[in-house]
């Protein structure tokens, strides 16, 4: 490991038409002792001919297609810094990122293990791009119940400690869904802070090839991340927290499945929760006894649902 050098990893797939933007955002930046670490999870267009123009400014590592968590991990193997971070290949870095996290890194506090900034969409209006702002929740120091809640931290605007990594844990490939915020979890419950930089730092590119969202498969992966860190938090001062976003995180669940015609399976989700307190108890009762109303009767009665798990969409 090298003290101040940041080991920038970019997996990618089959995206030769926007990569070179984001390789030339981190060449551009201020700060520029910088390792650029390209991993092709598996292209099958010309990745490894455009990778090859920026010959000795990158190192570009090539593998069969096992997923872009497998890809950042496999990043995070050959990385060589003291700091890493995560730049998918279709979103850019303004030219301050890195020295910005760096310059935080270095006034901050020792148990300081993650910086994170805040980011602009970039998107396409017929041949030109315009940025939109967005508002960021800026929180530093223990997020962790803030954090506990839902994501509010895109992987591409973090740089991490690389010795907090490598305590913590790299990417659990099992995950499938929400494996950054599950990281964040994990960083934040091993005792590490967060820093937040209040400027749009990170563009994040939207277009029609952005990672499919299964509405469903997003909601029982984001359950399947609160259980994860349930099981790792017995005995911390954070579980009794935990307990009570499982089990609001089963009763959203369970609703939205009966919502979508399939009660007996939110049922199932629904009588598993285990509430912690009087209103989860409420809670529970009222939205399984719900679930046995006619199909259109439920959807007359869903914003009363959404205001008994006290938020409109809980996965947002």
């Amino acid at each position: 490991m090298r003290d101040g050098l940041v080991s920038v990893v970019i997996p990618t797939r089959d995206r030769s038409w926007c990569l070179p933007e984001a390789i030339e955002s981190v060449l551009a930046q201020s700060y520029k002792d910088v390792e650029i670490i390209v991993i092709d999870d598996g292209s099958r267009d010309d990745t490894r001919k455009v990778v090859s123009r920026y010959g000795g400014k990158l190192r570009y590592y090539y593998q069969e297609n096992k997923g872009v968590v497998s890809a950042r991990n496999r990043g995070l193997s050959e990385a060589r810094g003291e700091y890493v971070a995560f730049l998918d290949d279709d979103d850019l870095w303004a030219p301050g990122m890195l020295e910005r996290a760096v310059s935080a890194f270095r006034s901050s506090e020792g148990d300081t293990g993650v910086v994170y900034a805040g980011y602009r969409y970039l998107l396409r209006d017929g041949d030109k791009s315009k940025s939109l702002d967005r508002k960021v929740k800026c929180f530093s120091g223990d997020i962790f119940e803030r954090l506990i809640m839902g994501n509010f931290i895109p992987l591409p605007s973090a740089v991490i400690k690389r010795e907090c990594l490598e305590k913590a844990g790299g990417f659990d490939e099992r995950i499938g869904w929400y494996e950054d915020w599950e990281l964040f979890l994990r960083l934040s419950l091993h005792g590490y802070r967060f820093l937040f930089i209040d400027e749009p730092l990170l563009y994040i590119r939207i277009h029609g090839s952005n990672r499919s969202c299964d509405l469903l498969a997003m909601k029982e992966g984001a359950l399947k991340v609160v259980r994860k860190i349930h099981d790792l938090s017995k005995g911390s001062p954070y579980e009794p927290l935990i307990r009570e976003v499982l089990t609001w995180r089963l009763l959203a669940l369970g609703w939205y499945l009966t919502l979508k015609g399939r009660p007996s399976r939110g049922r199932d989700y629904i009588r598993s929760a285990l509430p912690v307190n009087l209103r989860q108890r409420l809670q529970k009762s009222l939205i399984l006894l719900l679930t046995w109303l006619p199909s259109p009767s439920i959807r007359g009665i869903n914003l009363l649902a959404e205001w008994l798990l006290g938020q409109r969409d809980p996965y947002k």
